[in-house]
């Protein structure tokens, strides 16, 4: 006889095995975090995490950080996006990002509360495709949907086909962004705006009301350009591109934006478009490039984001290779972020199609746990039981497993989060494959 484990009792057992226990305190002002792409790969200096790589999507609290820290990473996206392809395995996954807003607010983001654009001309998904010029948000149901389509932000600005290089949300719901490319419009108000120009650079900032026609120029190429020649000290003939940006949490009304340039002073920083322009300065730290990063090489920033920080988030990895052999191979999984000293409860769901189903925790939890979360998936319940996944947390907020599968049918994948029973934290999901022989 098969006995089922309803997701109630699963749910209840978390509480039993942290009895006591609150949520972390946010009294006390928080420090403000960024949330930042880079252009191309690079690693953290202390080479604890691996290298990061331009989909991923990064961490960092100036001042205070040591590093730039794991926060969505490109195993994630192999979630999100699903068999992609349909070969049947979670090894999609987008290319660089160009655009990152939040709509979270001064709140952390989840992966569900980003716009994001991809530098791919199409991106494919199961069950459509978004483009270049597309702001898409991924759902929690699964999927994605379109928030501002690359159709109509080419029609309201009178542009033809367009690529978003850089975008985010001010607190009134209005879209600021700026192109790939330089375009040319045909709309007259922004034509006026542009110094009568009908070029709009790729530095220039845009502003659109979604679901109007009302569209704008914050602020032209030019004066992008005199914005950052002020705060690097010296006369710019080019910035390359705007590539990053983001509402300015120190002077409202205005925006932090980075370029694509890799000159000295310009390469890993921020700047403002507040007073003029002058580097930007977060948590009493000047954002001028000069390695606050905590990477191995000097990075050239791509999208950005902001939120009210404070712990970094539980991040999971696979180290390695996550595709292994029944029997045989073995998956290193190691996590960041935990409550020091505390435990970490990992949990395997059976994947089933590739295409996960979440499920969302009712509070204290915080997160979703993914998969085929159902009374009869055996993998959740035999994950409370197995100590092998109850990990302990060292001093520094991380631990490790090796994961060996043992002889089970090839072919079949497994999703796995971890649960911080300090704090109720939950995990994005990461894959693990089991190949085919």
């Amino acid at each position: 006889m098969t006995s089922t484990h309803p997701v109630s009792l699963i749910l209840m057992l978390i509480f039993i095995l942290a009895p006591g226990l609150a949520p972390r305190s946010t009294a006390g002002a928080q420090p403000q975090a960024l949330v930042l792409s880079l252009a191309k790969a690079s690693e953290a200096r202390s080479g604890v995490f691996q290298s990061y790589h331009p989909v991923d999507v990064l961490r960092f609290e100036p001042g205070l950080s040591k590093e730039a820290y794991p926060f969505l990473l490109r195993q994630n996206f192999e979630v999100f996006l699903g068999d992609a392809d349909a070969n049947n395995e979670f090894d999609d996954a987008p290319g660089n990002i160009d655009a990152m807003a939040s709509t979270a607010g001064s709140r952390r983001p989840s992966v569900y509360n980003f716009l994001f654009s991809f530098s791919a001309a199409s991106t494919r998904f199961p069950g459509g495709k978004a483009l270049d010029g597309d702001l898409i948000r991924f759902q929690p149901g699964g999927g994605f949907k379109v928030f501002a389509a690359e159709a109509v932000v080419s029609s309201v600005t009178g542009t033809r086909t367009i690529d978003i290089d850089a975008a985010t949300l001010t607190s009134g719901g209005e879209l600021i962004f700026s192109f790939t490319d330089n375009e040319i419009t045909s709309n007259s108000i922004l034509i006026q705006q542009n110094n009568f120009k009908t070029t709009l650079g790729d530095e220039t900032l845009l502003g659109w009301m979604p679901g109007t026609t009302k569209v704008r120029v914050v602020h032209t190429a030019e004066a992008l350009l005199a914005m950052v020649s002020k705060a690097a000290g010296k006369s710019l003939t080019s910035i390359v591109d705007v590539v990053g940006l983001t509402t300015d949490p120190m002077n409202p009304g205005h925006f932090l934006f980075t370029t694509a340039s890799t000159a000295k002073g310009l390469a890993g920083a921020v700047f403002t478009t507040a007073g003029g322009g002058a580097y930007a300065v977060v948590n009493n730290t000047s954002l001028d490039g000069t390695g606050e990063w905590g990477l191995k090489a000097a990075p050239v920033l791509d999208a950005l984001s902001k939120y009210a920080g404070g712990k970094d988030p539980l991040c999971l990895e696979v180290l390695g290779e996550r595709i292994v052999t029944p029997g045989t191979g073995a998956a290193e999984v190691r996590f960041h972020g935990a409550v020091p000293s505390g435990t970490v409860q990992l949990y395997l769901t059976y994947a089933g199609h590739p295409v996960p189903r979440p499920f969302p925790l009712p509070p204290p939890l915080n997160g979703v746990l993914h998969g085929y979360v159902t009374a009869g998936d055996p993998l959740l319940f035999a994950s409370v039981q197995n100590p092998l996944l109850k990990v302990p947390v060292g001093l520094d907020g991380r631990g490790q497993v090796r994961l060996s599968p043992g002889p089970v049918l090839p072919g079949v994948s497994f999703l796995l989060q971890g649960v911080d029973l300090s704090s109720y934290e939950v995990s994005e999901p990461v894959v693990i494959d089991l190949v085919k022989e």
